[in-house]
């Protein structure tokens, strides 16, 4: 079967040889067009994401690797006895507790501002 960025997949729908290839280079990377060179262009990629579930499940897989890598250098950063890194331990604390330490923005109309809204649309023009 051949797909619309004209790559053949293999039979049972897996990665075959270019995008296992990109997906090696991203995983040393995490850049989608440094992984790209000189293999395939951009758009094949999202055409691959969009059109070839075992690929994107294969991708998500090297972005939550990278994910993971990420956290694991803002704890260190974070936690280091030389100059600790305040903003990453507060972007930790909103990660892992949100309940605790997130963003707390309430979004509607108070009490007042209802009524006040009720009252103008009921009054006569």
């Amino acid at each position: 079967m051949v797909t619309k960025s004209g790559i053949k997949k293999n039979g049972n729908g897996g990665a075959g040889p270019k995008k296992q290839a990109f997906l090696s280079a991203l995983g040393k990377s995490w850049n989608i067009s440094a992984a790209c060179e000189g293999l395939i262009c951009r758009a094949t990629v999202y055409d691959w994401l969009r059109d070839d579930p075992v690929f994107k499940v294969q991708f998500e897989a090297v972005r939550e690797a990278w994910g993971e890598r990420l956290e694991e250098e803002a704890i260190k950063r974070a936690t280091r006895a030389k100059a600790p890194s305040d903003v990453l331990l507060i972007f930790l604390l909103k990660a892992w507790k949100p309940e605790k330490f997130g963003e707390r923005q309430k979004y509607g109309l108070d009490e007042d501002t209802k009524s006040f809204l009720r009252e103008l649309h009921s009054a006569p023009p």
